[in-house]
């Protein structure tokens, strides 16, 4: 393949628009195989894949060896898993015309037909009900980045929590606090060990998601906002939904403030308490260390 790096372009999506030089391409990209065999399995004449090999080839998408077998170039490989996505979004056209992926990191865009196996739910009360179902079967782990707790799913959420499921939680802006939602016992740090429910704060509504150990489900925005209706799978197979997950969870650990005596993270509103004419700033709700700290000093004079 001659030319200038333009023309190259264009040559090269002319070359991978056939369907049939993409499938020799996908089935390439599987194992090495001989002209005859392709033939064979795409039920093909000799001549023709010999045609469309010749053009492979010199797009430079495939090569052959010494025994006659072709394989996917390096150059071929990238230019797949490139094609991967597009080939993704172009399947899920009509839900992306209406819905919004362009505000998650390109890295994760890039990425996204690592959810190809996931379900396209369009009716936002099975996509809540699937939620529902997951929680209710949850043993280990919820995470869930919303811009509003799902109504139908808090008694399910709290027996969760009752049975020993972890929950992290990202509130997308002002919406209904988790202390209304879970017993406050469950948000506080006991001992050494995490509080049951971990809650964060970020203005970004760029998605939903919903992660269990038994099942995910994620949505995009439309121009009036969610309409809860996206991708779910029974059980999550892949880390693209997690990573996307952590992406938003950790730099909210950036906006939390520290308790200025033992550093302990503080989530939400902190609060002041002046003792003996110093301030202290901490939330005793979240700085377990610091209450007890101030408690065994102050005794009853701390409240």
């Amino acid at each position: 393949m001659s030319g200038t790096g333009d023309d190259r372009f264009y040559d090269l999506l002319f070359e991978i628009s056939n369907d049939i030089r993409h499938n020799i391409l996908l089935l390439l990209h599987q194992k090495p195989e001989r002209m005859t065999n392709i033939a064979k399995m795409l039920e093909l004449t000799s001549p023709e894949v010999s045609r469309h090999l010749s053009r492979l080839s010199d797009t430079r998408l495939i090569e052959k060896d010494s025994d006659n077998f072709y394989h996917v170039t390096s150059f071929g490989e990238f230019m797949l898993n490139s094609l991967s996505d597009l080939e993704f979004s172009t399947k899920y056209m009509e839900y992306f015309l209406k819905h919004s992926a362009v505000n998650i990191p390109i890295k994760f865009q890039k990425r996204m037909s690592e959810i190809s196996n996931y379900r396209l739910e369009d009716n936002f009360m099975e996509f809540l009900r699937f939620i529902t179902e997951k929680i209710q079967e949850a043993k280990e782990y919820v995470w869930l980045y919303i811009d509003q707790y799902p109504v139908l799913a808090t008694k399910a959420i709290n027996d969760s929590i009752e049975r020993g499921v972890k929950y992290k939680i990202i509130e997308q802006g002002k919406i209904s606090k988790s202390d209304d939602i879970f017993d406050k016992k469950y948000l506080v740090n006991t001992g050494d060990e995490t509080p049951r429910v971990e809650v964060k704060t970020l203005e970004k509504k760029d998605v939903y998601l919903f992660i269990s150990d038994k099942g995910s489900a994620i949505s995009f925005p439309t121009r009036e906002g969610f309409d809860y209706t996206g991708f779910i799978h029974e059980r999550d197979e892949t880390d693209w939904i997690k990573d996307l997950f952590e992406h938003y969870w950790t730099p909210a650990d950036l906006t939390m403030l520290e308790c200025s005596l033992c550093s302990s993270p503080i989530r939400g509103k902190p609060i002041i308490e002046t003792i003996d004419g110093k301030e202290y700033l901490f939330d005793s709700k979240d700085c377990i260390v610091t209450y007890k700290r101030l408690k065994q000093i102050y005794g009853e004079h701390f409240k």
